[in-house]
């Protein structure tokens, strides 16, 4: 399930930044998933989150279907 592997590939990229999720996000967090995560067993949530930790940023947006929407503001003509 694609929200499982895109939770792990976020939980990566914040414990590489040393910026985990703490309290009330974290809970927050959870409450959203719940209906997501209640739709596979516990050992198929794990595994898909466990996938997901393998994944770089660019697969994680080609899974969650942004591949190519994602560009940065273009610097080379600046609003007037």
């Amino acid at each position: 399930m694609r929200a499982a592997k895109l939770l792990g590939t976020a939980q990566a990229l914040r414990e590489q930044a040393g910026m985990p999720i703490r309290g009330p996000d974290a809970e927050l967090l959870e409450e959203f998933l719940a209906p997501a995560r209640g739709l596979l067993s516990a050992d198929q949530w794990e595994q898909e989150c466990r996938a997901g930790r393998t994944l770089n940023v660019q697969e994680a947006l080609a899974e969650a279907g942004m591949a190519g929407q994602c560009t940065a503001p273009n610097r080379a003509h600046p609003r007037r």
